[in-house]
């Protein structure tokens, strides 16, 4: 277990890379940020980790009410610790997966024991590099159209190749988002031509992102596991 103090905020996280890694797309390339015209959002952050993304947007918009889903035991602890040490109020926390279907599933869990990333757990079984050595232990599900009944300022999703199954069981209630950030993992077996049309069509207007460079929506690829942040605004 390590802490870190920086920006008045307390941290604890497990692995010092993937801290650094984390925390520098977060609180410094603010791959995250909006201008939004209400001081108090509501904001979905699923696949919340240990917190960054919550603790950045509460720094930003202290009166936000945030939702957070997090499925995998040992991030929800220090999601909880980081929450508290840091006196953020007004965020739920779901300890479950998000997925098309309410229930028990396996969720793949990365044991390297060299370099364990926590943020990298999956429901699919080797949804990213497929050489990743994972165990699986079992997490409630939960559908994300449930939380979609209201108006969404910032709609986040960080959840491992489960992006897609998500966003297709719930399109009917994108509409009440405004504002949508996807972490997506383009391999062989997740299209990114799939998602973009379901965006589209949903009436958003995109823009992607690979290594922090933009990419037209032509260039996606999945010749080879590429990870791409796709911002999405509703058109109005």
């Amino acid at each position: 277990m390590f802490s870190k103090k920086l920006q008045g905020y307390t941290f604890f996280y497990s692995n010092d890379i993937e801290f650094r890694y984390l925390y520098e797309e977060i609180f410094k390339k603010y791959i995250y940020y909006v201008q939004l015209e209400t001081m108090e959002p509501r904001i979905l952050d699923c696949g919340a980790h240990i917190g960054l993304a919550c603790i950045y947007f509460k720094s930003t918009y202290p009166g936000a009410r945030i939702t957070a889903f997090e499925p995998e035991p040992p991030n929800l602890e220090l999601l909880k610790e980081n929450l508290q040490i840091n006196q953020m109020t007004d965020v739920e926390i779901i300890p479950k997966a998000l997925w098309s279907t309410e229930g028990q599933m396996q969720l793949h869990v990365d044991i390297d024991q060299e370099n364990h990333w926590s943020s990298t757990s999956s429901l699919l079984k080797g949804s990213w590099t497929t050489k990743q050595p994972t165990a699986p232990i079992v997490v409630e599900t939960v559908k994300l159209s449930t939380y979609l009944n209201e108006p969404i300022d910032i709609l986040k999703i960080d959840i491992e190749g489960a992006e897609t199954e998500v966003l297709k069981e719930c399109r009917d209630q994108l509409v009440n988002v405004k504002y949508l950030f996807v972490e997506f993992h383009a391999t062989r077996l997740h299209r990114p031509e799939e998602l973009v049309t379901l965006l589209m069509n949903s009436g958003f207007e995109l823009t992607v992102f690979a290594d922090n460079q933009e990419v037209p929506l032509n260039r996606m690829t999945r010749r080879k596991p590429t990870l791409y942040m796709i911002e999405a605004v509703r058109n109005t």
